[in-house]
């Protein structure tokens, strides 16, 4: 059987267990999920936005489709093989803004080679 003076050096020790170890672990914690709830807010709040008021239409949008297979370019309108920083061009960083693939392309090629 313990003393009571061994009791109290065991809860002593217990409380500053809790102290020095699980309360600052628990703080990171908390602090890792609350930054991490921060940046998917961010990514959630990323909007698309349009360069040209005018709509694209459906029939304009194939002629695109197809005067990029046409011509051997990647998906963006682009030489194949262009590489872009972030990955792709449609994200601009410094706004957090993400860009329509077809107002980037009409961005791109004002002259629209496609209804040619």
């Amino acid at each position: 059987m313990r003393t009571w003076i061994e009791h109290k050096i065991s809860s002593a020790l217990a409380f500053v267990m809790i102290f020095l170890f699980i309360l600052p672990t628990g703080y990171w914690v908390w602090k890792s999920w609350k930054k991490a709830i921060k940046e998917i807010d961010a990514l959630a709040n990323i909007q698309i936005i349009s360069l040209h008021s005018q709509k694209i239409s459906a029939s304009e949008k194939k002629q695109i489709d197809s005067w990029i297979k046409k011509n051997n370019l990647n998906q963006y309108g682009d030489p194949v093989g262009t590489i872009y920083a972030g990955g792709t061009p449609l994200f601009d960083e410094s706004t957090g803004q993400i860009l329509d693939l077809y107002e980037y392309i009409l961005k791109k090629h004002p002259d629209k080679p496609w209804r040619e």
